[in-house]
């Protein structure tokens, strides 16, 4: 017969919830062996930052609560460790919120082994997000007027032309530009 759980102690309540989201996010991330879309990938580190911000959340209440219930040298460095991991999770989530398809080739797609992975994040990609990436990939070519006058009309369009421009009206773009 299974003991019942009492919600009287604080630190009980801490580890539930630390083993509750810990197990939630090693299925998650057991889940996935394949190259992971741009939107996917984005998703997984917005839910990673509310994650540690709810167990930050959590371990602060509780360590809060144990202090209000039976007083205890040494809590208040532990309040202000949370506090500080919550504050920096916060950031996180504000940058992972931010995340462009260009940070997911960096930061993702060149650190994947598969020899497909470039192929495979590509049948992924919408055709804003390949936009997005033809202009990154031309600013770092030194060319951002060709970025401006070529991509940016594909991806307010949300489509990719079936033939693209020709190399002369590329080049008269550039010059344009200049």
């Amino acid at each position: 017969m299974a003991r019942a759980l009492k919600w009287s102690d604080p630190m009980k309540i801490l580890t539930f919830a630390s083993v509750l989201i810990l197990s939630s996010l090693a299925c998650f991330s057991a889940e996935a062996s394949s190259i992971k879309a741009f939107k996917e990938w984005k998703q997984e580190k917005i839910q990673h930052s509310q994650s540690r911000i709810l167990s930050a959340k959590v371990q602060i209440e509780a360590l809060k609560l144990r202090k209000h219930l039976k007083p205890i040298s040494g809590l208040e460095p532990l309040i202000q460790h949370y506090e500080k991991v919550q504050a920096q999770e916060q950031w996180n989530l504000e940058v992972a919120q931010d995340l462009l398809v260009t940070d997911y080739v960096v930061l993702y797609l060149a650190n994947q082994t598969a020899k497909t992975r470039f192929q495979e994040a590509a049948a992924q990609l919408s055709a804003g997000d390949v936009a997005e990436l033809l202009r990154a990939y031309n600013e770092n070519l030194g060319d951002p007027a060709m970025a401006a006058a070529s991509v940016a009309p594909m991806a307010d369009s949300g489509k990719m032309p079936k033939s693209g421009p020709d190399l002369g009206s590329l080049r008269a773009a550039a010059q344009a530009g200049r």
